[in-house]
């Protein structure tokens, strides 16, 4: 969809019209938003330095603040959370540290929000809150809770900050954040598709008593959005105060920058640390669900799923997955899709190629996925369809990938990185 009228975006531009001329930039140039001569480094690797680390303590300090407000043990705890930085189009800039699951689940979900025209029907402000967990938007399984909040700089987008927090209960049909008694979407607990619950970075009332009559802990659910908001609000005035510093220009152009440096990085690592060729192997999985407590009897079944997986790395330093092969989908709360496939292929590339801080939107774009439609990894009815334990068999898929991705290290020689 293309729009004339007057945007939010950078010189009046609507947020899928940027989205649109970035897509085709990176199409034409091979590039990330057409960025062919990354300069800011090469001017002034100080100042460089100086952004990005800027950048980062920013998001793990909202990120202890939200450790700091919530009540969940989750967050307290276990810090199941995280916070990203993402453009005016929704690309992962920086992620704080805690789960890189979500490195480019957050942004899809930016994406869906502008590719749906959002800032014209639903209406994008200063200080506006958005929440997401929908599956079909982007998201991993609904526990994963999305609270997204865009930074405007005289009243233009520059920017969005996301943070996302493991729920302890989402209001399943049974208790706890992966249930496995639920087998379609109904039963599977609250779903929002990016649905504005605040304003004036305050949560509306409406909302509150939503969760209040819907989900068994309630007071854990609402102090973990408002220790993601503070996070949100946090992470935004840094950001202010960077741009103050080093202009806006600058935090535009190194913010894209980052992104494509990452990805000329990140070739560089798969070329130096692997060896170009094609790895195999499949994995078996096995659900029991006959004597679990689902309501629907037919799906009241055991079964087995087999997923090959075949790994090509090219000489160009290209890493395709491809699940060709992958069995059939079916009524239970174990199947995958693309976007999850995506969230756990970041937080394993995290802990093995690109580990240095530095992962973003770039550390994927040198990737690619196939997931064949109709199999349990990219199931035809997603929108009927659980999603509460997709976890189950993407742990075992990458499990198995950390395997044949050890194989190409050996054969390079880096016996150290296995």
């Amino acid at each position: 969809m293309q729009t004339t009228s007057k945007g939010i975006g950078e010189n009046g531009k609507t947020l899928i019209n940027m989205l649109n001329e970035s897509d085709r930039l990176y199409k034409e140039t091979g590039c990330y938003c057409g960025v062919t001569e990354p300069r800011l480094m090469k001017d002034d690797p100080v100042r460089w330095e100086l952004f990005h680390s800027r950048i980062m303590s920013a998001l793990i300090s909202g990120r202890e603040t939200t450790r700091m407000i919530s009540g969940s043990p989750f967050v307290r705890e276990v810090a199941e959370l995280c916070i990203g930085l993402y453009t005016p189009e929704g690309d992962s800039v920086a992620q704080s540290t805690g789960i890189q699951v979500h490195v480019r689940c957050m942004g899809e979900n930016i994406k869906w929000m502008i590719r749906n025209n959002w800032e014209g029907d639903v209406g994008i402000a200063d200080g506006d809150l958005f929440i997401c967990n929908d599956s079909v938007m982007g998201a991993m399984h609904p526990a994963d809770v999305y609270d997204i909040l865009p930074i405007f700089v005289n009243g233009e987008v520059v920017a969005w900050v996301s943070t996302v927090i493991m729920e302890v209960d989402i209001g399943a049909v049974s208790p706890g954040c992966m249930p496995t008694a639920n087998v379609e979407r109904a039963t599977d607990g609250l779903r929002w598709c990016g649905e504005k619950i605040g304003s004036n970075d305050k949560l509306r009332r409406d909302f509150e008593v939503k969760i209040e009559n819907s989900i068994d802990m309630p007071d854990i659910f609402l102090l973990d959005r408002k220790g993601a908001i503070a996070a949100n609000i946090r992470v935004r005035e840094e950001m202010k105060g960077l741009i103050k510093e080093f202009g806006i220009d600058y935090f535009k152009r190194a913010m894209r920058e980052l992104i494509e440096e990452e990805r000329r990085n990140q070739i560089a690592r798969i070329k130096q640390r692997t060896v170009p060729g094609r790895y195999r192997d499949v994995v078996p999985l096995e659900y029991y669900m006959k004597d679990q407590p689902v309501t629907w009897v037919p799906a009241r079944k055991d079964f087995m799923r087999l997923v090959p997986i075949e790994m090509n790395i090219t000489p160009e330093g290209r890493l395709i997955l491809d699940f060709d092969g992958a069995g059939e989908w079916g009524w239970h709360p174990f199947n995958a899709y693309p976007a999850s496939i995506w969230g756990a292929f970041s937080v394993t590339l995290v802990q093995t190629l690109c580990y240095d801080g530095r992962a973003n939107l770039g550390s994927l774009l040198p990737c690619e996925i196939n997931a064949p439609l109709n199999t349990i990894m990219n199931p035809a009815e997603l929108r009927r369809l659980a999603t509460s334990t997709l976890w189950a068999p993407l742990l075992d898929v990458f499990g198995l990938w950390y395997g044949m991705l050890s194989s190409a290290y050996y054969f390079r020689g880096f016996r150290e990185e296995i």
